[in-house]
């Protein structure tokens, strides 16, 4: 499986050396997951996870996403990385094992209050365990001082 997690240069360099690590999701997640979704993933959430999109960013959701990194984590840069998992640690994968067949399993993020760079109803998965570096590649990369210079409105996503 593949998935796709953003953060700020600063972590990617510590990720190559250690990989991507288990951190808890902040109490809003846990909370719509103990409200709407599996008690397993409000586990999780409490827990530890890795947060990842199921497919790349673009455009204006690009945007929304990387205004969103940048302010929560405090930095000018953000980085999109392309993670490589198996389905063993994947909870979406581990909840759907648990169902009935034939059932599905919305796992679906929006992020609201950014205008028109929201990202609505967007596919995304939680990994349950470490991910080691050589699993984990640089697939963007980008400085929003950058941007403000050559006005954000400019902006076309690219990924290497």
């Amino acid at each position: 499986m593949i998935g796709y997690h953003y953060t700020t240069p600063e972590a990617w360099a510590k990720i190559c050396i250690e990989g991507l690590r288990l951190h808890p999701l902040e109490e809003r997640h846990v909370i719509r997951f103990l409200q709407s979704e599996s008690k397993y993933l409000a586990r999780v959430a409490k827990e530890g996870c890795i947060w990842v999109y199921s497919e790349p960013m673009l455009g204006e959701q690009l945007v929304g996403m990387l205004m969103y990194v940048s302010t929560r984590h405090k930095s000018c840069g953000v980085v999109a990385l392309e993670v490589e998992y198996s389905s063993e640690i994947s909870a979406r994968a581990r909840v759907l094992a648990s169902v009935s067949p034939g059932d599905t399993l919305l796992m679906r993020h929006t992020l609201e209050g950014a205008g028109s760079f929201n990202h609505i109803n967007t596919d995304y998965d939680l990994i349950v365990e470490s991910v080691p570096p050589d699993q984990i590649q640089l697939s963007g990369l980008w400085n929003l001082v950058d941007f403000a210079n050559a006005g954000l409105f400019l902006l076309e996503a690219s990924y290497e």
